[in-house]
Formats: C-alpha cells, sequence, structure tokens
C-alpha cells in the first residue's frame, strides 16, 4: 500500500478548505495545525487504504502575519521588515512541513510514502511593501518560473541534488507513475528518475498568464508570454495581442507585463537575465521560437 503526499509551496488554493481565492478557511491549514491533515490520514490507514495528502497552506503567501518569534528572529537579519516577515513565513512552512513528515515517521508510513515539494511560481519579496518584486511573482523571469521540485522515497530513491538537468512539474506524475510500477500514457513529461531521458531532454518549456482570465472559454487568449529553455539559451515569446508595448510602471511589472519584444537571455553568463542578446543572436531566437511554436499544441 503506497500513500502520497504533495507539499505546494507559496500555493494559493487548497479546495477542501478554503471557499474563495485568497483565505478563508485556506488560512486555517498550517497556522492553526495539521489536525484535519493527520485525521483524514488515521481515517485511511484505520481503513486499510492508501492516502493522498495535498498540504498546499497559504504560507508564505500573503497576509505574513508569521508567529512573533519568528519575526524577532529576521528582523535582527534585514532591515527590511517585510523581507523579515517573508523569511519568517518561508520558515513557519518549513516547520509545519517538518512535522508533518515527522507525523510520517513516527506512525510508520513513511516507508510506503512518496513524498513530492512543487512550488507553483517564484517569489522575490519587495523590500518596502508586502507584495513581490518585479521580475518573480508571475513573471516570464526566472525569479518567476524557476522554482525546486523535489522527490522523497524511503529506500528507492537515493538522495542527491541535481542542478544540471532541465525538469518541469509536468514531470511529477510520470514519476510518480513510474515510482509505482505504472506507465504514463499520453502524458507529457518524464520520469525524473531516468538518467538516460534526463541527459536527452534537450528543451522545457513554460508559459505566463495574465491574472485575470481574458476568455474564459478559451484561456489560452489569457497568455502573456511562451517561454523555451534550452542549455544556456531561454527566449521569451510575447503574445503581442496581450502585451502591446513595454512596461515602464511599477504596476505593469506587478500585473506580469514587461518586454513587448522577444527576449533572448544565455543564462550561463546572465543569470539575472539583465542583457537581451535577440539582436545579436537572431538563428537561437528562431530555432526556439520554432520549439515553442512546435510545442504549443492547445486544444
Amino acid at each position: 500500500m503506497i500513500s502520497i503526499l504533495l507539499t505546494d509551496f507559496l500555493r494559493k488554493r487548497d479546495v477542501r478548505c478554503q471557499k474563495s481565492e485568497h483565505g478563508d478557511e485556506g488560512l486555517k491549514i498550517g497556522r492553526e495545525g495539521l489536525k484535519p491533515i493527520t485525521d483524514f490520514i488515521e481515517e485511511t490507514t484505520a481503513a486499510n487504504q492508501p492516502f493522498f495528502v495535498w498540504y498546499a497552506p497559504f504560507l508564505p503567501h500573503t497576509p505574513h502575519t508569521p508567529p512573533k518569534a519568528l519575526e524577532e528572529k529576521y528582523l535582527k537579519l534585514t532591515s527590511s521588515p517585510h523581507i523579515a516577515k517573508y523569511w519568517a513565513m518561508v520558515e513557519w512552512f518549513d516547520q509545519t512541513t517538518g512535522e508533518l513528515l515527522n507525523y510520517l515517521k513516527d506512525k510508520g508510513l513513511e516507508e510506503n510514502t512518496i513524498i513530492v515539494y512543487t512550488c507553483d511560481n517564484g517569489w522575490i519579496q519587495s523590500d518596502d511593501s508586502s507584495k513581490y518584486a518585479s521580475r518573480s511573482k508571475r513573471a516570464p523571469h526566472e525569479g518567476g518560473i524557476r522554482t525546486p521540485i523535489m522527490f522523497k522515497y524511503s529506500n528507492k530513491i537515493q538522495p542527491q541534488i541535481n542542478t544540471e538537468n532541465l525538469v518541469s512539474d509536468v514531470d511529477i506524475v510520470p514519476t510518480i507513475l513510474s515510482l509505482l510500477g505504472l506507465g504514463k500514457g499520453n502524458l507529457p513529461g518524464i520520469n525524473v528518475l531516468d538518467e538516460l531521458a534526463l541527459k536527452e531532454r534537450k528543451t522545457i518549456f513554460a508559459e505566463a498568464y495574465n491574472h485575470d482570465i481574458t476568455n474564459v472559454d478559451v484561456p489560452t487568449k489569457s497568455i502573456l508570454y511562451k517561454i523555451a529553455i534550452e542549455k544556456d539559451w531561454k527566449l521569451i515569446m510575447p503574445n503581442n495581442e496581450m502585451v502591446k508595448q513595454e512596461a515602464t510602471t511599477e504596476k505593469e511589472y506587478y500585473n506580469g507585463y514587461y518586454s513587448s519584444e522577444h527576449q533572448l537571455f544565455n543564462l550561463l553568463s546572465d543569470a539575472t537575465e539583465t542583457t537581451n542578446l535577440a539582436t545579436q543572436n537572431p538563428a537561437e531566437v528562431k530555432r526556439l521560437t520554432t520549439a515553442i511554436n512546435d510545442w504549443w499544441q492547445p486544444n
């Protein structure tokens, strides 16, 4: 009997515990303890059934209201109270996740539980407000889309850190299915534990969307950017029906609008994406644009 625990950093929606988009019952999970989760696990294990738990607390998403002791700890490390609160919220999330993992271990459930950590977006904390800074959440830049993915399965996965190969959230389900001895069918993604598949993968893709959907019936109309990353190169391709001009204000940045031009970066030499190399490398822009168009086949 194998169970699955999925933890999700910065996640905004927990369908079991949240009534609306930004809070309500969802603010209780983690902040007020893990009893709903542990009660559910107790119920399923008593019935000799596997469980699937998606632990997606409102931590460290705003509102940033950390325990006083954690806030004071980080106020000593930065002059910005907003950054201190954010760091404190991250540690609070870490503490609750550790509590959940310790619970599985204490109950003898760790060995047969696949644990996955993912993150729905990056977040660079603004130093002068509780909001995220530009080029982070909802942005096509690395601060918005480069996030960690972790798998833990006792005695089945050997611990390692891989910072060289390209992976994506689309790989989570194929990896879990492989651990369960099941095929992935027609699903996209690869088993990240397959070293050959990792080495053979050349490119990954991503999208950045407008916060407010433009057309409920055609969600692809709300896309702002399509992104391709291949080795050192990264291309950000704007949807010029949505992004019609260069952003010039903080509000535009906050809403996810940046450049209306193709942006090409060499991530190896320019990790902060400060120099657009599109004009100097038209062949790379053309090649990666073709790759995006070949990949982008929405139903």
